[in-house]
Parts: structure tokens; sequence; C-alpha cells
């Protein structure tokens, strides 16, 4: 499948990736780091893609990168609210900042569906130090879906060009 990466007057997007949670997440607070799959449904990365090392995530080249974050899932208990992050670190992970968040709220009953969705545009001057990892919190245990066949919480990389 030829893929077209030209975009408005020459600019080429030369990397785009996008990964999933593959089982569902039971948790009240927690960030992304195990069950995590390339998208390889209708989907193929462009350029070298991402890496991640216990949550962190590196970057393949520098630039300007929007990184979007999904998230959706169901109350087991009664939550008020659920949500995540986008963190950030510029010191290889040894410590993080917010660079966004997004919340939901939930009726206050079981089985409840919630989604939040956040995107922030990032600029990576340093693959060798600069990270970003992906948390998500609820006021008390929530589902968290996840699925390999389809994107449930997920988060998107796409580098939209030079700094």
């Amino acid at each position: 499948m030829a893929i077209n990466t030209t975009v408005g007057q020459g600019t080429v997007i030369t990397e785009a990736d996008q990964w999933r949670l593959t089982t569902a997440l039971t948790t009240n607070s927690s960030t992304l780091i195990y069950n995590l799959e390339r998208n390889d449904n209708n989907f193929d990365k462009i350029g070298t893609g991402m890496a991640t090392n216990a949550g962190d995530w590196s970057f393949p080249v520098t630039g300007l990168w929007q990184i979007t974050f999904s998230l959706d899932g169901y109350n087991t208990s009664y939550n008020r609210y659920i949500g995540g992050y986008i963190d950030y670190s510029t010191n290889s992970g040894s410590s993080y900042g917010t660079l966004t968040e997004s919340y939901s709220s939930t009726s206050n009953d079981d089985n409840a569906y919630a989604n939040a969705s956040m995107s922030a545009i990032y600029d990576v001057t340093n693959t060798l130090t600069q990270r970003v990892r992906f948390r998500v919190a609820a006021e008390y245990n929530f589902v968290f879906n996840g699925s390999s066949s389809q994107n449930r919480t997920y988060f998107t990389f796409l580098r939209l060009g030079d700094t």
C-alpha cells in the first residue's frame, strides 16, 4: 500500500507511529508500561518509529512532534472522574513535568463508560535526553480498555517538521 506523506505545500511526513494498550488495565493511577503494541491493523509506521523502555518513550529524530493520547473504559466502582497525562522529561526520564492532561466525568454508577483525549506539540531538540510517558488516573479503580485489534487506549506520534 503506497502512503502519501506529502502535506500542505511540500512538507513531508517522515515519522508517524501509533501504539495501543492490548489488554484492559484496572487501576486508579498508573504509567502505561506493559501490554503495549504498535498498531498492526491497516497501519504501518513511517520512518524509524518510537521506542519504549519501561514506559519512557524516546524519539528517533529531532523536530516538532504532535503527540496524541486517547483513552476509554468503564467504572468498576463509583467514579466521578477519569483522565490521563502526557508527561515530558528533558533529563532522560530522571524527572518529569506534565505536558498536557485531560479529564472526563462519569456518571456515579457501576459500568458507566467514559473517554478522554489530549494532544500536545513537543519540540524535541535532543533525542538522547528528551522522553515522554503516558499516565492514567481515576478517583477509584477504573477499567482502561485495551485491544489488540482496535484502538481503545492508544497514543499517536507524528513528526510535523524541523524546529
